[in-house]
């Protein structure tokens, strides 16, 4: 019985997998198409300071400002109920806990080439490079880069991120 429990519920954690990809790939395909259809078959990529970028943007600032000072509520809070993130090596997390936040402290954090664009009324696509610093386990000041994909999600009037991926780059 515990081999198959066990079974299941790998199975369950790859279907939500796949679903979640499925859910990404769905939208951006959508809003390719509306878009091409919206700008006679030539997309244009979104200005960087449009309204949409800086909401986002300023949401953004929130979840990592809240993550740097430890304040799980205020970090969760811009989360989508949905929220899933790719660590750089793969793994697939919820909303984090407290706990998380102490493993990986972080000291400051920069964003550039920062986009939102539009996916259809109630999903956008984020990108940007964010520039952290934070602790190493000498002490000694840590600096990481990550290019950063994100899709936003509209809710009951609020953008809510539910889904994030970063990538670590040189």
């Amino acid at each position: 019985m515990r081999n198959l429990r066990e079974w299941l519920s790998v199975c369950h954690r790859m279907i939500r997998k796949v679903h979640t990809v499925a859910i990404v790939a769905m939208l951006i395909a959508g809003a390719a198409a509306q878009q091409r259809a919206s700008h006679g078959g030539a997309m244009k990529p979104e200005p960087a300071d449009d309204p949409l970028t800086r909401e986002i943007k300023a949401r953004e600032m929130r979840i990592w400002n809240a993550y740097r000072q430890h304040d799980l509520a205020a970090h969760n809070a811009l989360l989508s109920e949905q929220y899933r993130a790719v660590g750089p090596d793969g793994s697939i997390h919820g909303r984090p806990a407290a706990q998380e936040f102490a493993k990986q402290p972080m000291s400051g954090f920069r964003f550039s080439d920062f986009r939102a664009e539009a996916l259809g009324e109630h999903f956008a696509h984020v990108s940007y490079v964010a520039d952290v610093e934070g602790p190493g386990p000498d002490g000694k000041l840590l600096h990481a880069r990550y290019v950063v994909g994100e899709i936003w999600v509209l809710e009951a009037g609020e953008w809510k991120c539910r889904n994030y991926q970063p990538t670590v780059v040189p």
